[in-house]
């Protein structure tokens, strides 16, 4: 039983890790999405392309040149064939984990400049409300006469 419960922690674990590696959530990992997470993790001088094409067709079971969650599970599963995306799936969760948490905290520049144009924005609609406020009653006093 207790096999069963961490082979389940495993799938969602291989979940979560799918869907930081699938950039556009069309349920799909291609070539372009694994190149660009090599890219993230600051590896790609590290990992070719080819090997990640490889990657690919190894794990590719029905044909199409992409990887589903469950080729990806089972690649995932497969620690001989997974050897080349250990590295960058490791650190790109790391990442992402940590960006979660420091956005939670609300210490990251991301927070800063995100706030910084809620603020702009608001400002500017403050603005145009007021100046939407004078039209308005400009308009109210001419109808009126």
């Amino acid at each position: 039983m207790a096999s069963n419960e961490a082979a389940i922690l495993c799938d969602c674990d291989f979940r979560d890790e799918f869907k930081i590696l699938d950039r556009d959530n069309d349920g799909y990992l291609a070539l372009p999405e694994l190149v660009w997470a090599c890219n993230a993790a600051r590896l790609i001088d590290k990992v070719s392309v080819s090997q990640l094409r490889e990657f690919i067709h190894r794990a590719d079971k029905d044909g199409d040149r992409k990887l589903s969650l469950e080729e990806y599970m089972a690649a995932r599963r497969d620690p001989a064939m997974f050897r080349p995306m250990k590295k960058i799936v490791e650190r790109l969760v790391d990442e992402h984990r940590q960006s979660r948490n420091s956005c939670r905290s609300g210490t990251t520049d991301d927070g800063r400049l995100i706030r910084k144009y809620v603020r702009r924005w608001l400002s500017i609609a403050r603005r145009q409300a007021r100046s939407f406020k004078k039209h308005v009653d400009i308009f109210a006093s001419a109808v009126v006469r």
